[in-house]
């Protein structure tokens, strides 16, 4: 069964966990970032970022930070993609299969209006199994594929892209 948790806007006494808990994705190569994060640089960035239009929520259980989502601007100079937002979605690993990425997931589709985008996306490398299958469980569908674009560390890797539309064309 999985485990409730409470989800809130992140602060920035978060960011230490929250780079903890990107530098475990990034050490397992469950993203295309290859070198860690400082948490200096990190903490300039949330100070720069995290706002209700592209906010960074974190899912707390026990007063521990155990995951984290952010909605991003995609290609922030052009305002046609202005509507159109890229997710990502990091967990302490201790809390893979709890069903936590299902609650954050659910949290920023729950409130789109007031994050407001009719489009998410995630890119991904292709072989995450497991953001791919929570992604497909909210209906996101496989937008692009791009063949060996990542190097991994001297390897080629697919990068896929999922997305959804929240809103129908004409509407």
């Amino acid at each position: 069964m999985p485990k409730d948790v409470s989800i809130r806007l992140a602060q920035m006494n978060d960011t230490n966990s929250i780079v903890e808990i990107y530098n475990e994705g990034i050490r397992n190569r469950n993203n295309a970032i290859l070198d860690e994060i400082e948490l200096s640089a990190y903490q300039n960035e949330f100070k720069k970022r995290n706002s209700i239009e592209y906010p960074i929520y974190v899912a707390i259980d026990d007063d521990k930070v155990i995951g984290w989502i952010s909605i991003s601007a995609y290609r922030a100079n052009r305002r046609a993609y202005l509507k159109s937002k890229e997710v990502s979605f990091y967990l302490d690993s201790h809390h893979y299969g709890k069903g936590i990425g299902t609650q954050l997931l659910q949290y920023v589709i729950d409130i789109r209006t007031e994050i407001s985008f009719d489009s998410l996306f995630a890119i991904l490398v292709a072989n995450n199994q497991p953001s791919i299958s929570l992604l497909k469980k909210f209906n996101f569908s496989l937008w692009g594929y791009m063949p060996e674009v990542l190097d991994m560390d001297g390897k080629k890797e697919d990068a896929i892209i999922y997305g959804r539309n929240f809103e129908k064309k004409g509407s």
